[in-house]
């Protein structure tokens, strides 16, 4: 009886807007290295290094490769390997890996980690940087997208958009509006690219002791990373490590006083729903290293909020069944429906019932039941139901729809 309504519902579909703008991120299971050149040696080490980098983009998480068991399934690379090919780019010789999708995700489930599927929030990203009494706004015509903050990204799975600095983006945002942390403007002045969440970075270079008297202040919702791995070591504050922070120089012959080496200092917050969090450090050497921090950083956050834990999900013959509550009319079954099919890790949806629960839908994959998972996840019109402690969910999967 839903058949006959289907068309008219798929063309209203057609006719309103996406709500969500998250990205399907391409190649998590794939990486590129640079290599001297072709023989077996050189392969081998290629292919732990590209597989590092799989197992951290597809988790989540920085410091899988840190675990023991996976540090014995990096040693055995070749058993994930599904094909690799040499190329070369801007004259650099490349090797490009590519892993099986399903034995990965097999190795995440075995060890207890999560998997964070392919569509992942759009980030819209303004970066001002202060050089002397200078400031100015990263734009993506500016050389240090390309050359530090995208491959950084794109190593973490992360679809970070930088903005045009255009006429109406200039009219929009100034330099001072971000470096004065204005969230509301910035929001505003992103909605042009229509994002899920908007970070903003600040980054300037600055003498140690001036940054531990900042780093010192009561500042919410902060996390720092170590400068040479970036792991969260939220025990450890650079006042109490300055020994690590400052590089001196003495120029004896002269008798000269020492000179502090500065460092550079980024502050970030990511924006998204009525939440801010942020995070700041100032130990980095150099810029590149210091955006690394910052894009690490974020990595983790939405890796938290948005992988899902592998071994809690059961699925048979690459089959889920998710329930939408509070349908009543069939329009809206037949909505949902087709918004279910229109999803990549779909391969076609089936009505199973309708009850006092709601109706649940059977849904036969393409994919990963966490890439659908992470879909519904993202998108604005779904809104997954959650019950109070120690009360049960009357379905797995049980979401309300709100159009």
């Amino acid at each position: 009886m839903f058949t006959k309504y289907s068309i008219i519902v798929w063309l209203c579909c057609l006719l309103s807007p996406f709500m969500a703008n998250a990205i399907e991120i391409k190649g998590l299971y794939q990486d590129s290295v640079t290599v001297s050149d072709q023989s077996l040696a050189s392969r081998k080490v290629a292919y732990k290094e590209a597989l590092s980098n799989v197992l951290i983009r597809v988790s989540g998480s920085l410091d899988i490769i840190k675990s023991p068991a996976i540090k014995k399934v990096l040693s055995k690379s070749t058993k994930y390997l599904s094909r690799y090919q040499y190329v070369t780019r801007d004259g650099i010789e490349l090797i490009e890996v590519y892993f099986n999708a399903n034995a990965i995700n097999q190795v995440l489930r075995d060890n207890g980690y999560a998997i964070w599927g392919a569509r992942r929030p759009l980030i819209s990203t303004w970066i001002a940087v202060q050089r002397g009494g200078d400031r100015q706004i990263l734009s993506e015509q500016h050389s240090l997208n390309y050359t530090d903050i995208q491959p950084l990204a794109k190593k973490r799975g992360l679809p970070v958009l930088l903005p045009l600095m255009d006429f109406e983006d200039a009219n929009n945002l100034s330099v001072s509006d971000i470096w004065g942390g204005f969230d509301d403007v910035m929001w505003q002045a992103s909605q042009r690219y229509q994002p899920d969440l908007v970070a903003y970075i600040k980054l300037q270079q600055v003498d140690p002791a001036e940054v531990s008297l900042r780093m010192n202040e009561d500042v919410s919702d902060v996390t720092r990373y170590t400068n040479d791995e970036f792991f969260f070591q939220d025990e450890t504050l650079l006042d109490e490590n300055s020994e690590q922070v400052e590089e001196t120089h003495f120029n004896d012959a002269l008798g000269e006083e020492p000179v502090v080496e500065k460092k550079w200092y980024i502050q970030m917050s990511v924006i998204g729903g009525d939440k801010v969090h942020s995070f700041e450090q100032a130990d980095a050497s150099d810029m590149p290293t210091a955006i690394a921090q910052g894009i690490n950083w974020l990595g983790d956050l939405l890796a938290k909020q948005y992988a899902v834990a592998a071994n809690s999900i059961s699925i048979d013959d690459q089959q889920l069944e998710v329930t939408f509550a509070n349908t009543h009319a069939i329009s809206t079954i037949i909505q949902i429906e087709s918004f279910l099919q229109s999803l990549s890790a779909v391969s076609s949806v089936q009505i199973k019932q309708k009850d006092q629960d709601g109706v649940s839908y059977q849904i036969k994959l393409i994919g990963e039941a966490i890439d659908l998972l992470n879909a519904l996840e993202l998108d604005e019109r779904v809104e997954k139901i959650k019950f109070e402690f120690a009360e049960d969910s009357p379905k797995p999967y049980y979401f309300s729809w709100k159009g």
